[in-house]
């Protein structure tokens, strides 16, 4: 456990993204512990707290935005130590723009060259088109087979489908059996297949899906990395 953990530590120091936002997390506590009496070391140890639970199998580098709000003591260093009014609210107003900018985008997880509300990706068209689709249901339902959600169908204000909806990494037993139930029981409208391979974990195959009453309606992807909307054709 501790040599898989200490290896979780290497990847933060071999990581630009992750060993910066450590930096600037440190840096600025022990700045502002100098400001500090009492509880002075107080920011530096919770800072590190966070930061210690965020690197426990944090698989993907977005996991470190939870940590992007201890920015702020370094934020507060560099206003605490303007020489003025006036420089300090020019200072917060570039600090507020460059930390907003940073978690809008995610430059702190190494995703800045895949920015979210302002750029075109993929991803996007066959959200829509799968929000078009989903919107022709009223009041449309629906699960995510064998894996978490990814947001498909809130552009359609689409409502879980079953208890289970989604399979949460780390299902017990019973939770996947009860998911495989209500999957193949055919009350949710709409069926979402990330990829075949996952649906291993709830032990099902595209084939039992059709069985119990759904067809494709909408597809993408390669290969090995198909996605599938299933559509409802017949009631149970």
């Amino acid at each position: 456990m501790i040599k898989v953990y200490l290896k979780e530590w290497m990847d933060v120091i071999n990581d630009p993204a992750r060993l910066t936002l450590f930096t600037v997390i440190v840096t600025g506590c022990l700045q502002m512990s100098k400001k500090l009496g009492t509880d002075r070391y107080f920011p530096l140890i919770s800072s590190l707290f966070v930061f210690a639970l965020t690197v426990r199998h944090s698989l993907w580098p977005y996991y470190f935005n939870s940590c992007s709000f201890l920015v702020i003591w370094f934020i507060c260093y560099f206003i605490q130590n303007s020489n003025s009014i006036f420089l300090a609210r020019h200072t917060l107003i570039i600090s507020l723009t460059v930390f907003c900018f940073s978690a809008f985008t995610n430059i702190f997880t190494n995703q800045a060259f895949r920015p979210i509300f302002f750029h075109h990706y993929p991803e996007k068209d066959h959200f829509k088109k799968i929000s078009e689709i989903m919107a022709r249901t009223p009041k449309p339902t629906l699960i995510n087979a064998g894996y978490h959600e990814f947001g498909y169908g809130i552009k359609a204000h689409s409502l879980p489908g079953a208890k289970y909806w989604a399979l949460q990494t780390g299902a017990p037993s019973p939770m996947i059996d009860e998911h495989r139930k209500e999957i193949l029981s055919g009350k949710s409208d709409y069926i979402f297949v990330y990829n075949t391979t996952f649906l291993q974990k709830a032990n099902l195959t595209l084939d039992e899906i059709r069985h119990a009453g759904y067809t494709i309606c909408y597809e993408w992807g390669d290969v090995n990395d198909r996605h599938y909307l299933m559509t409802k054709i017949n009631s149970k």
